[in-house]
């Protein structure tokens, strides 16, 4: 990030585009009227083509896929990542993925295969990967994650290491997590930055899942520090989840759009990060009622 070192540059992302119809819906109105540039794609839901068929209405949303390990069904036969998957065949949930991803490399190698081929499949343009519940953090599924890349020609990776200073107003269970994914981002950054893929200078959003307000997020744009940062939300619309639906509100609010607007930050994707000529012009927001 040498380049871009003395501009504070912010790609805000949608985690979780395609689990529900509310995500969905949540992630456009959230891109078209207000701050968010980016989201991450859950491939192995009912809802996920609707996602990126609502993405290639969307020219200027970057899209990534969010390797999704622990919640549903996978893409692949259920004989095919056998030491991934429950005895019923469903992906095994956090705790025991942290247990069985020790032995179950090339599984997990094979599924984040599956759900990048799906997308991919259907039309979406990938930029980056990250990972629901940020599982990629694991070594065994970073070594995965890497590999994929890799294979792909990916050149960016989420680094989920977020600083102490934004743990202000959050819950103790949240910063514990977030405490609990820095240390392994720690390494996991060290680990991308050896095998030259592109990540953040900075990450907020572990500590404060669920609980964006308007004032949160000024807030955090305000105190952005120059380099690269990415911040991640979860935007939802017209569901039966408030803190979601608060995160949307915030992201379109006038006071979120008004901290982007008088600190100079410059929102972009991943796909701006890559050093080519035609990224040297972080595309425009809309910031403008």
């Amino acid at each position: 990030m040498n380049k871009t070192s003395h501009r504070k540059l912010l790609i805000v992302n949608g985690d979780d585009f395609g689990l529900s119809p509310g995500v969905n819906a949540g992630i456009v109105r959230a891109h078209r009227d207000g701050i968010l540039t980016s989201a991450t794609l859950m491939a192995n839901t009912p809802h996920s083509r609707h996602a990126i068929e609502l993405a290639s209405d969307c020219p200027n949303l970057g899209l990534g896929l969010h390797a999704n390990l622990t919640d549903g069904q996978p893409i692949s036969p259920a004989r095919d990542v056998e030491r991934l998957v429950n005895p019923d065949g469903a992906l095994p949930g956090l705790a025991r993925l942290m247990i069985r991803a020790w032995r179950a490399e090339k599984a997990i190698r094979r599924e984040i295969a599956a759900q990048l081929e799906m997308a991919l499949g259907a039309g979406a343009k990938i930029d980056h990967l990250d990972s629901h519940k940020h599982v990629h953090v694991h070594p065994k599924v970073l070594t995965a994650i890497i590999s994929v890349a890799k294979q792909y020609g990916i050149a960016a990776v989420r680094a989920p290491l977020e600083s102490p200073a934004a743990w202000a107003g959050t819950r103790l269970d949240w910063r514990f997590r977030s405490l609990l994914v820095s240390l392994a981002a720690w390494h996991a950054r060290r680990a991308l930055a050896r095998e030259g893929f592109i990540a953040t200078d900075r990450f907020i959003g572990t500590a404060r899942t669920g609980s964006w307000t308007a004032q949160s997020m000024a807030a955090a744009i305000t105190s952005l520090k120059p380099g690269v940062t990415e911040l991640m939300v979860h935007p939802r619309k017209g569901e039966q989840d408030p803190f979601s639906c608060a995160e949307l509100d915030a992201l379109v609010s006038d006071e979120v759009r008004s901290a982007v607007k008088s600190t100079g930050v410059r929102l972009v994707t991943y796909a701006d990060l890559l050093p080519t000529p035609s990224n040297l012009e972080p595309r425009t927001p809309n910031l403008e009622d």
